[in-house]
């Protein structure tokens, strides 16, 4: 019987070396420890061959870790997708069902996320909306707090004026007492009026802060020339197809003697704003009673303020509440006969908030 290699040196190329080179390197080894135990002697040909098989372990002749046989995946696919159809077609009527479920169920989810990201996406639109904020009055006087937004017409200049950390301050009054809210429409020149919605006393201040896209006009003097008027794109186009309005006079509620000159068209408010207008009548000059817009006995106006970058907020409303409070509020009610034992009642009963412009809608 012929000598043999060592065996745990060749089981250990069998086991690393690459199944389709192992068959001719392996007769190569046996070959050449033949010769070598003949020219050598048997002790020196098997220390050869054990380093011939050390020097053998390196890339390219050590076998793959992938699969001998890959799988095909095509035919695997396939395949689930037959078994899956026959499944089908075995339990048709709880296959339905579960179908049919699942499809409600995803339908649903897409409707609910569709629904919330339109909900959460009002007001975003402004220019620096995280500083635009609009200002609330909290009154516990009667017990239970209530909250409201109408103030008096001096109150957003003084805020302005009083608050280095306030940088504009601007309002506009909705109140239909006043003809806001709706009016009979018509260019001047024009026989027959319409009947139009959004109507709005809107400050040039407010124009400032939410900063809507102008179509036509100058942004920054809209609004500032008494009996100005801004209207939105699709106003503009009904009353002044295919040209610039700018300059040009509108009448409002048959009120021949008193016009309103067209300052600017702005794009119109997106849908996702809590603030709806077509009209916005500028407030320069204004005054629906003498010294209106000194009066802090009335409160018409809803007021927002973009604070200056950085501005504390909570602390801001702290400010605010005391120095709008002491410094006019109970003034003007003193004025008005108030006695100081009823103003003493309002500290700490009424105060002010500032509410983000991205949380009015929700």
């Amino acid at each position: 019987m012929p000598l043999q290699p060592p065996r745990l040196p060749l089981r250990f190329f069998r086991w690393f070396c690459d199944p389709a080179l192992a068959d001719s390197i392996e007769g190569d080894l046996h070959e050449l420890f033949r010769k070598r135990v003949q020219r050598s002697g048997v002790r020196k040909a098997r220390l050869l061959f054990v380093i011939d098989v050390l020097l053998l372990f390196r890339p390219g002749i050590i076998r793959s870790r992938t699969a001998s046989y890959p799988t095909n995946h095509l035919t695997m696919i396939r395949n689930y997708l037959l078994i899956g159809w026959r499944n089908l077609l075995r339990h048709r009527l709880y296959s339905a069902i579960k179908i049919a479920g699942f499809a409600i169920g995803l339908t649903a989810c897409m409707l609910i996320a569709l629904y919330v990201t339109d909900e959460t996406s009002y007001d975003r639109h402004y220019p620096e909306a995280e500083r635009i904020y609009r200002v609330i009055g909290v009154n516990s006087l009667g017990g239970d707090p209530i909250r409201g937004v109408p103030f008096p017409a001096p109150m957003a200049a003084a805020l302005k004026s009083d608050f280095p950390e306030i940088q504009e301050a601007g309002r506009y009054n909705p109140s239909e007492l006043f003809g806001a809210g709706h009016a009979e429409i018509r260019a001047a020149g024009e026989l027959e009026n319409a009947f139009e919605t959004g109507v709005l006393y809107f400050d040039q201040e407010l124009l400032d802060i939410f900063q809507p896209t102008f179509v036509y006009g100058n942004p920054a003097q809209a609004l500032t020339k008494p009996k100005s008027i801004v209207i939105t794109r699709r106003k503009a186009e009904r009353y002044f197809p295919n040209e610039d309005p700018v300059g040009k006079a509108m009448v409002l509620n048959n009120d021949d003697a008193n016009p309103y000159v067209v300052g600017g068209v702005i794009e119109n408010f997106p849908a996702q704003s809590h603030l709806q207008a077509d009209f916005l009548i500028g407030t320069r000059g204004l005054a629906f009673w003498k010294d209106e817009q000194a009066d802090w006995g009335a409160s018409n106006y809803v007021i927002y303020v973009k604070l200056r970058p950085g501005a504390d907020v909570v602390s801001l409303e702290k400010k605010t509440t005391r120095g709008i409070i002491e410094n006019y509020v109970i003034p003007a009610l003193r004025k008005d006969g108030v006695p100081d034992a009823e103003l003493a009642k309002i500290s700490g009963k009424a105060w002010l908030e500032l509410q983000p412009v991205t949380d009015i809608h929700l």
